[in-house]
C-alpha cells in the first residue's frame, strides 16, 4: 500500500465530495494524494476517474494525454464500460481523433441489443461532434442509428446529466 492510508482516504473522501459539487480545481490539488492509490487495491478505480475527471475539465490537450493514459489503466483492468466514454472524451482533448471515435465505437458494440438511455445516446453523438471524419465515425453513427434514438436532430433530446458528461 503506497501511501498513508488515512491521508489516501481522506484525500479520496473530499474529492469525491468536491466532484458532486463540480470544484475540478479543488480536485486537482488532491492528485498526488489519489495518485497513491494502486491497481488492485478496492478504491483504485474511484480515485483514477477522479483524476480523469479534473483533467477532463481542464480542457488541456496535455491533460487530456494524460487522461488517456489513466483511463487505458482502467480499461485493462475491465470493470465499467462506461470508461470507454472518458476514453472518447480524453482522447478528443488529447487530439487524438481514431482512439476517441475507437472508444466510442467500443462502446457502443459493448452495449448492442441493450436499451441506451438517451442521454447517452447525446453524449455520445456529443462527443462524436467536432470530431474529424474517421473510418470509425461511419460505424458509430450505423450503430446509433439502429437504436433509432437521433437525439442530434432534435427528435428525442433529453437534457440530463449522465456519470461521464462535464
Amino acid at each position: 500500500m503506497a501511501g498513508n492510508p488515512s491521508e489516501r482516504l481522506s484525500a479520496l473522501a473530499e474529492a469525491s465530495n468536491l466532484s458532486s459539487e463540480s470544484e475540478w480545481k479543488r480536485i486537482a490539488q488532491l492528485d498526488a494524494s489519489l495518485a497513491k492509490w494502486q491497481p488492485g487495491e478496492l478504491l483504485f478505480d474511484e480515485a483514477t476517474r477522479l483524476r480523469v475527471g479534473w483533467r477532463l475539465r481542464s480542457g488541456d490537450s496535455e491533460r487530456g494525454r494524460e487522461a488517456v493514459e489513466l483511463t487505458g489503466v482502467l480499461l485493462a483492468r475491465g470493470h465499467r464500460t462506461g470508461d470507454y466514454l472518458l476514453l472518447a472524451r480524453a482522447a478528443k482533448l488529447a487530439g487524438q481523433w481514431d482512439p476517441a471515435w475507437a472508444a466510442l465505437r467500443e462502446f457502443l458494440w459493448r452495449h448492442r441489443g441493450r436499451r441506451l438511455a438517451p442521454v447517452i445516446v447525446q453524449e455520445v453523438r456529443g462527443i462524436a461532434s467536432g470530431l474529424p471524419d474517421s473510418p470509425y465515425a461511419e460505424a458509430v453513427e450505423r450503430m446509433l442509428e439502429r437504436r433509432r434514438i437521433r437525439t442530434s436532430s432534435g427528435r428525442r433530446a433529453v437534457r440530463a446529466r449522465s456519470l461521464y458528461s462535464e
